[in-house]
């Protein structure tokens, strides 16, 4: 006979990674809604948001009112991860 161990269902850590899940899709979204904003300015802003990483963070502070919305998520999803981090903790 094969066993194969515990095989109970644990449903902390299915929370944990169905919020990890809607955490990495926040920020994607939020990824590509910079990328866009950034296309509405100038098509370079735009490429240089696509390649380059750090080039969102010139583009937040040179153009804000752009860039609130994307960032807002992008807060919404880090205030998220760190309340997902704090009260599921899965050792």
């Amino acid at each position: 006979m094969i066993t194969f161990g515990n095989t109970s269902i644990d449903i902390k850590l299915i929370i944990t990674f169905l919020s990890l899940g809607i955490v990495w899709l926040l920020f994607g979204i939020a990824g590509i809604w910079l990328v866009v904003q950034g296309f509405r300015v100038h098509w370079g802003w735009g490429f240089a948001n696509l390649l380059f990483p750090f080039a969102a963070i010139v583009f937040c502070f040179l153009h804000f009112n752009e860039a609130r919305k994307p960032v807002g998520l992008i807060m919404v999803a880090l205030t998220l991860l760190l309340f997902f981090f704090v009260f599921t903790k899965v050792w």
